[in-house]
């Protein structure tokens, strides 16, 4: 028996023709290998054989797998409006894709004009969020991106909108004082 020198790894899905692949591992290695590049939700045949001086051994190892499928689509910011000073109500809509999963939460990020960027975890059956304790008549940009265990999606497009300003209060203990006989 001569001793292993290194690993080969081969691969390839029959989801997509064409894509394989082979990596060689050197040893003294570990024997953990990541294989990147390959397409989300897709199955992969990964064979692991020993290679020593003599060439391939007859022991290769043949594993079915599959990657995982990516978050859901870009979401889309179909509204972004403030109806309270220091709220705004955001509503998204996400084009499903049999390919791809759900997203498990929605991370909103909205960055008021010329300061830094605040990040709010949302659930992710959510389509309509309330971003709260905003500060008046000031312009937000926000976008968001679904999460799951592939990850963080892709970012939507950012929106922008100004928060409102409140309208004076109305006034209150008013005194008439009659001027003359045709004014008040």
């Amino acid at each position: 028996n001569s001793p292993v020198v290194n690993v080969s790894i081969s691969y390839e899905s029959p989801n997509y023709i064409g894509v394989e692949g082979t990596m060689y591992l050197i040893l003294p290695a570990m024997f953990s290998a990541t294989l990147s590049g390959l397409h989300p939700n897709a199955n992969y045949s990964i064979r692991v054989a020993l290679v020593n001086a003599a060439g391939f051994t007859s022991n290769i190892t043949t594993v079915l797998t599959s990657t995982l499928s990516i978050c859901l689509m870009t979401p889309t910011i179909t509204a972004l409006y403030s109806y309270i000073s220091v709220q705004l109500v955001m509503i998204w809509t996400v084009v499903a894709d049999s390919t791809m999963a759900p997203a498990d939460s929605w991370i909103v990020e909205y960055t008021p004009f010329g300061g830094s960027p605040t990040n709010v975890t949302v659930q992710g059956s959510l389509r309509m969020f309330t971003l709260t304790g905003l500060s008046r008549g000031t312009l937000y940009s926000v976008r968001l991106a679904g999460v799951n265990v592939a990850g963080l999606g892709p970012f939507s497009t950012y929106v922008q909108n100004t928060t409102t300003v409140d309208a004076p209060s109305v006034p209150r203990n008013l005194i008439a004082i009659p001027l003359n006989s045709t004014s008040i």
